[in-house]
């Protein structure tokens, strides 16, 4: 009878000591459902880890990764392995513990064995793929994003990665260009990361002389676009238009910028003014800047063409002036040449009306250029 009785009583021991750790377990996955993280710490304190389950060892060391203690988040997470070793997530977090306390192999192993368990992941293969490219090691890299970008839910991070590789880090612009013209497939209007794409989509075509697809793309920016960042792809519209000598649809955007400033939103990239056109011409480097007024009586801005040579010496300049003031009505433009290393100036024999005839201002600027 006595024996028993300290039957029972072991059995309702046992009963209330896995009733105490399911309640346990629960309070720690209620703190983790509501992002409760600090508590999930507070209450990790003196816990015994070997009494910890897989979950709760992972919650914990979750905690620890928002906190950036890496260290403590890695033991967690290593007790959670040995008995979740299927969890591709500890597997993935343990890659990014090691990650970040620089053991390359370790986080190259660990996000293998997550991407083992879990290979249709597009986040873990370009989290393998962000790895391996801060570590240097593109062409790995470039396998990485490929993949997460080929799954049938693909990456979109991936694309732009992959595409900045290209871009920056191996100059290959055609396969950059082509893979950030992908990822507009997979990008939301209007947010960051299409905004940014399409930004670099323009400077790209922009730089193969593709001036065309660039103001398309310009367009395309515009109509999606809500913060000041638009202004600087008017900017580079503006540049486009002139390349393809299209001066009246160069013209409401000039007019756009202009009313900007006036408004004092424009970004600090333009206030020191736009760039109009660029080109060689003879072996001179020539960029045709508008620059906007200061002056509240002119409401117009002055143009400066600079001269270089090909080691990019400034030869002189070609800059508009305002003639007929204070009568805004009856303003007119003049050309006058410049040359700073003699600190003379030479009027020129062209007028402008006001609002400023682009085409003209340009095919004199060409004229002088031909004079020289």
């Amino acid at each position: 009878m006595h024996l028993l009785k300290i039957i029972v009583l072991f059995f309702f021991l046992i009963v209330e000591t896995l009733a105490l750790a399911q309640s346990n377990e629960a309070q720690y996955h209620e703190w983790w459902k509501q992002d409760q993280y600090e508590e999930i710490l507070e209450a990790s304190k003196g816990a015994k880890t070997n009494k910890l389950s897989t979950d709760v060892l992972y919650y914990i060391g979750y905690a620890y990764y928002l906190r950036t203690d890496y260290k403590s988040s890695l033991k967690y997470m290593l007790k959670a392995a040995e008995k979740g070793p299927t969890n591709s997530h500890i597997h993935y977090y343990l890659a990014i513990d090691n990650f970040y306390l620089d053991d390359r192999g370790a986080a190259l192993n660990n996000i293998n064995l997550a991407i083992e368990l879990e290979p249709q992941s597009s986040f873990l293969h370009k989290e393998k793929g962000l790895i391996l490219a801060t570590y240097n090691m593109l062409n790995e890299a470039i396998v990485s994003y490929k993949t997460a970008t080929a799954i049938s839910a693909p990456n979109e991070d991936a694309f732009i990665m992959l595409a900045d590789i290209y871009y920056y880090d191996l100059q290959q612009n055609d396969s950059a260009l082509a893979v950030y013209y992908k990822a507009l497939d997979w990008l939301q209007p209007g947010t960051d990361k299409q905004l940014y794409t399409l930004h670099k989509i323009i400077e790209i075509e922009q730089q193969k002389g593709n001036h065309v697809a660039a103001a398309d793309v310009c367009l395309a920016y515009q109509k999606n676009a809500t913060n000041s960042s638009v202004h600087l792809v008017t900017a580079r519209l503006i540049q486009s238009y002139f390349a393809l000598k299209d001066y009246k649809k160069a013209r409401p955007q000039i007019k756009s910028l202009h009313h900007t400033f006036e408004e004092g939103k424009l970004p600090t990239e333009l206030l020191n003014g736009f760039v109009l056109e660029q080109f060689t011409w003879n072996n001179l480097q020539v960029e045709g800047i508008e620059r906007f007024a200061t002056d509240t009586l002119q409401r117009t801005a002055r143009h400066v063409y600079s001269i270089s040579n090909a080691s990019g010496e400034l030869l002189y300049t070609l800059e508009t002036e305002a003639i007929n003031r204070p009568d805004p009505a009856q303003m007119k433009y003049v050309l006058v040449q410049k040359f700073p290393q003699k600190d003379e100036s030479t009027p020129l024999p062209y007028t402008y009306p006001h609002p400023m005839d682009y085409e003209a201002l340009h095919q004199n600027v060409m004229d002088v250029l031909t004079q020289q």
